[in-house]
């Protein structure tokens, strides 16, 4: 499952570095599309025989305060000048959010699909 997105985002990284996109405009979106990634994968994988609409999200408090303050941390990052520096990091456009967010939901999709396949009872 990894390795789909691995390769999710290796082709987004060389269709936008063909299209000339400046490489610290490139690095953001591929930080972005991972920890997007990550978010949604944790809670998929919650349960292997379940799609993600069928399970409960809120039953590991945890996890869901893991995942708000995550989601506030990489606000933060974005908010603040002096952290976009240091993480070298830009503000995305409305567009290039979209896309981060359709490489994700791509994701989800072939993720419950592998559960499908390989987790469901025989």
């Amino acid at each position: 499952i990894t390795t789909i997105t691995g390769v999710f985002l290796i082709a987004l990284y060389w269709y936008l570095l063909n299209t000339g996109m400046a490489i610290e405009k490139i690095r953001t979106i591929m930080f972005v599309g991972l920890t997007l990634d990550s978010f949604l994968f944790i809670f998929s994988l919650k349960n292997f025989r379940k799609p993600i609409w069928k399970i409960n999200l809120f039953s590991n408090l945890y996890l869901v305060a893991s995942l708000v303050l995550s989601i506030g941390l990489l606000s933060i990052t974005f908010m603040i000048p002096s952290l976009r520096t240091l993480f070298s990091i830009e503000l995305l456009a409305y567009s290039e959010i979209a896309i981060v967010v359709a490489i994700a939901l791509v994701n989800i999709v072939t993720i419950e699909t592998a559960k499908l396949l390989v987790f469901r009872k025989k």
